[in-house]
């Protein structure tokens, strides 16, 4: 990995990726055993993920790389609307939802507000 220098400093995002990098090695990849050392790893790559976004918008080459950012925006959103509450008469009327409706019904559970997405989690 190549580090750069300025006026005698390293690049803090580059030891910050460095840094992620030898953590993600160290502590291993994603399984159910694993949870704890994933998430440290996680917490880890959101202040890299700041600090290179701010770099991004503050240098103005954000211009330049419009179509990944739409991308990377898609990732995010993806998720969030699928935790997006919707009335029950709506939630009822989308494809899928007939026969979990009809055992609500059955069970006289009182119309409420659900997740966009069958299974949010």
């Amino acid at each position: 990995m190549i580090v750069r220098v300025r006026e005698g400093r390293q690049d803090v995002v580059a030891v910050m990726a460095f840094v992620l990098l030898a953590l993600s090695v160290v502590l291993g990849g994603a399984s159910r055993e694993n949870a704890l050392p994933l998430a440290l790893v996680e917490l880890a790559a959101a202040p890299l993920l700041v600090i290179a976004g701010w770099r991004l918008i503050g240098s103005g080459t954000w211009r330049e790389h419009k179509f990944a950012l739409a991308l990377l925006a898609g990732l995010v959103a993806v998720p969030l609307l699928q935790l997006l509450p919707l009335p029950f008469d709506l939630w009822r009327r989308l494809p899928g939802r007939a026969p979990i409706a009809a055992v609500a019904d059955l069970a006289g559970a009182a119309p409420a507000w659900a997740a966009f997405s069958l299974a949010p989690e």
